[in-house]
């Protein structure tokens, strides 16, 4: 999750601010807090999606793979596909088979 969000990067992280103009992108300071809601925009990491999402879709993949739900795995509306990437490492991890 550290990956997919940024943080791994700690201080070296910042957020995104987009705005319209010629300099269409401004960076500030990482902002933790922010990024747990999923309010800001990762400048290294893959996914835009808070870590309490993350949390959730890990729990959610978890409880599929201990109930044997068996189907398929989809993200819409993917930005840089952090979700999915974490997604399927947790599967990986729980369930290599699948």
């Amino acid at each position: 999750k550290t990956f997919v969000s940024g943080r791994v990067f700690r201080n070296a992280e910042l957020s995104v601010v987009p705005r319209l103009g010629p300099n269409m992108l401004r960076t500030i300071q990482f902002n933790e807090p922010k990024r747990d809601g999923g309010n800001d925009w990762t400048f290294a990491g893959d996914t835009m999606t808070g870590q309490k999402r993350l949390d959730n879709v890990h729990a959610l993949l978890k409880d599929v793979i201990e109930n044997k739900v068996i189907g398929d795995y989809i993200e819409t509306g993917v930005w840089r596909g952090g979700s999915s990437v974490l997604a399927k490492a947790v599967l990986e991890v729980l369930d290599p088979n699948s």
